[in-house]
């Protein structure tokens, strides 16, 4: 990672800018580069010292927009870990309430399955679960009701304890 610090420390202490691009042509190839209170003199290839001047004066300014991205970014990186931990809990909820359903599922398929069980060993009229019976409700005799019976009645009750 790039300390800006130590980068900003050495362009204070740089040739302040505006630095200039000026030519100096001899058979050595010189750039001459001019800067408020200096005069410099490069041995290079002009290409070379337009890109060193070029990048002397855009310094500070790349300096002030990284710690502003960096900033922004960190800004971002928190919220991003928030939500994270937000969407975590919610998948932890999630999985809870559906294991919890899932329990439920198994207490109310083995309740009918007793349910059901109890249906098919009484006589007419002898259960003591006939009026609640749901092959009562179809005209049927109460061994008839099985558990996918009473599935579909416990099912049909919760919907309408939902509705009122």
């Amino acid at each position: 990672m790039i300390d800006l610090e130590e980068l900003e420390r050495l362009a204070a202490q740089a040739t302040p800018r505006p630095w200039e691009v000026k030519h100096l042509r001899t058979n050595h190839e010189f750039v001459f580069a001019q800067a408020p209170d200096c005069d410099m003199v490069f041995h290079a290839r002009e290409e070379d010292v337009q890109y060193i001047t070029a990048a002397c004066n855009a310094v500070p300014e790349l300096i002030a927009e990284l710690k502003e991205a960096r900033a922004e970014g960190g800004e971002l990186k928190r919220h991003s870990e928030w939500l994270e931990r937000k969407l975590q809990l919610r998948i932890d909820n999630n999985a809870a309430l559906i294991k919890r359903v899932r329990e439920l599922e198994r207490q109310r398929d083995y309740l009918a399955k007793l349910l059901g069980d109890l249906c098919t060993t009484q006589k007419d009229g002898e259960c003591p679960l006939f009026y609640a019976c749901p092959a009562s409700g179809f005209g049927w005799s109460c061994g008839n009701a099985i558990k996918e019976d009473w599935i579909y009645a416990a099912e049909k009750a919760a919907e309408e304890a939902g509705d009122a």
